[in-house]
């Protein structure tokens, strides 16, 4: 009884944050840690909700990442808890390398880079379905308003 009341504390003493959430399995550990109180955001990864990995072509390495892209139905439960309120918010996991890293020429996925570049089209790919929750990382409403010939400000 005592661990409990000490694991239950814990979640209302600190806060934390779930990175770069890909399986969909763990969203109700993340469920049930705010449903008790836990100080918890968690977010995901926009190559999470625009690829999934039946869409990949065999030996393509550009799209190796870690964790890794998953199916379309684990894609389409990571949209249901970014429109519930589950998942926080959708960052960028930008980790380019070179294309010898990425093993592009010899597709082999077990020795290639494990990063997905994704600053060049993550802004393309997932900007138009997504709410910011700019209160969450201490931001103005304003910081995030596209205005043409205006500075754009992300973070």
């Amino acid at each position: 009884m005592r661990k409990s009341r000490q694991r239950e504390s814990w979640w209302n003493l600190r806060k934390s944050r779930q990175l770069h959430l890909s399986a969909a399995e763990a969203l109700p550990l993340v469920h049930a840690a705010k449903q008790q109180g836990a100080l918890l955001t968690a977010e995901t990864c926009h190559h999470y909700l625009t690829l999934a990995a039946e869409e990949v072509p065999n030996s393509a390495t550009q799209y190796k990442c870690c964790p890794p892209v998953r199916g379309q139905p684990n894609r389409e439960l990571l949209w249901k808890a970014l429109y519930e309120g589950e998942l926080d918010m959708v960052v960028s996991d930008h980790s380019p390398c070179t294309p010898d890293l990425k093993k592009l020429e010899q597709g082999d996925f077990l020795s290639a880079w494990g990063g997905i570049s994704s600053l060049q089209f993550g802004r393309l790919t997932s900007l138009d379905e997504i709410l910011l929750p700019r209160g969450t990382v201490g931001l103005s409403p304003r910081c995030f308003e596209l205005i043409p010939l205006r500075d754009w400000s992300f973070t």
